[in-house]
Protein backbone atom coordinates (compact mmCIF):
# COMPACT_ATOMS: atom_id res chain seq x y z
CA UNK A 1 0.00 0.00 0.00
CA UNK A 2 2.78 2.43 0.83
CA UNK A 3 4.48 1.92 -2.54
CA UNK A 4 1.22 2.51 -4.41
CA UNK A 5 0.50 5.57 -2.26
CA UNK A 6 3.93 6.98 -3.10
CA UNK A 7 3.38 6.46 -6.84
CA UNK A 8 -0.02 8.15 -6.68
CA UNK A 9 1.31 10.97 -4.50
CA UNK A 10 3.76 11.91 -7.25
CA UNK A 11 0.97 13.80 -9.03
CA UNK A 12 0.91 16.41 -6.25
CA UNK A 13 1.98 19.87 -7.37
CA UNK A 14 3.07 22.90 -5.38
CA UNK A 15 0.19 25.21 -4.55
CA UNK A 16 -2.47 22.84 -5.91
CA UNK A 17 -4.90 21.28 -3.41
CA UNK A 18 -4.95 17.48 -3.41
CA UNK A 19 -8.26 15.85 -2.47
CA UNK A 20 -8.18 12.29 -1.15
CA UNK A 21 -10.61 9.78 0.22
CA UNK A 22 -9.98 8.83 3.84
CA UNK A 23 -6.96 6.53 4.03
CA UNK A 24 -5.41 3.94 6.28
CA UNK A 25 -2.70 5.35 8.58
CA UNK A 26 0.27 4.07 6.55
CA UNK A 27 -1.13 5.52 3.33
CA UNK A 28 -2.06 8.75 5.05
CA UNK A 29 1.54 9.13 6.28
CA UNK A 30 2.90 8.78 2.75
CA UNK A 31 0.43 11.31 1.33
CA UNK A 32 1.03 13.82 4.10
CA UNK A 33 4.80 13.53 3.76
CA UNK A 34 4.64 14.09 -0.01
CA UNK A 35 2.22 17.00 0.34
CA UNK A 36 4.56 18.71 2.78
CA UNK A 37 7.56 17.97 0.56
CA UNK A 38 6.04 19.58 -2.54
CA UNK A 39 4.00 22.30 -0.80
CA UNK A 40 0.54 21.00 -1.68
CA UNK A 41 -2.49 21.26 0.56
CA UNK A 42 -3.84 17.78 1.33
CA UNK A 43 -7.57 17.64 2.00
CA UNK A 44 -9.51 14.53 2.98
CA UNK A 45 -13.12 14.06 1.90
CA UNK A 46 -14.74 12.90 5.11
CA UNK A 47 -17.94 10.97 5.64
CA UNK A 48 -19.83 14.10 6.78
CA UNK A 49 -20.35 15.28 3.21
CA UNK A 50 -24.04 15.02 2.37
CA UNK A 51 -24.82 13.17 -0.83
CA UNK A 52 -28.01 12.65 -2.78
CA UNK A 53 -29.18 9.13 -3.56
CA UNK A 54 -26.70 7.62 -6.01
CA UNK A 55 -27.71 5.41 -8.91
CA UNK A 56 -24.36 3.64 -8.73
CA UNK A 57 -24.16 0.85 -6.18
CA UNK A 58 -21.27 0.01 -3.90
CA UNK A 59 -19.69 1.72 -0.91
CA UNK A 60 -16.72 2.81 -3.03
CA UNK A 61 -19.07 4.85 -5.22
CA UNK A 62 -20.14 6.91 -2.20
CA UNK A 63 -16.48 7.50 -1.33
CA UNK A 64 -15.73 8.56 -4.92
CA UNK A 65 -18.74 10.89 -4.90
CA UNK A 66 -17.57 12.53 -1.66
CA UNK A 67 -14.14 13.13 -3.18
CA UNK A 68 -15.77 14.72 -6.25
CA UNK A 69 -17.98 16.97 -4.11
CA UNK A 70 -15.02 18.02 -1.97
CA UNK A 71 -12.95 18.78 -5.07
CA UNK A 72 -15.78 20.86 -6.52
CA UNK A 73 -16.14 22.79 -3.26
CA UNK A 74 -12.44 23.64 -3.25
Amino acid sequence: LEKIAHEKACIMKKGVPCISAPQEPEVRAVLERKAQEVGAELIYADENIALPELALKGAHQRVNARVAVKAYAN
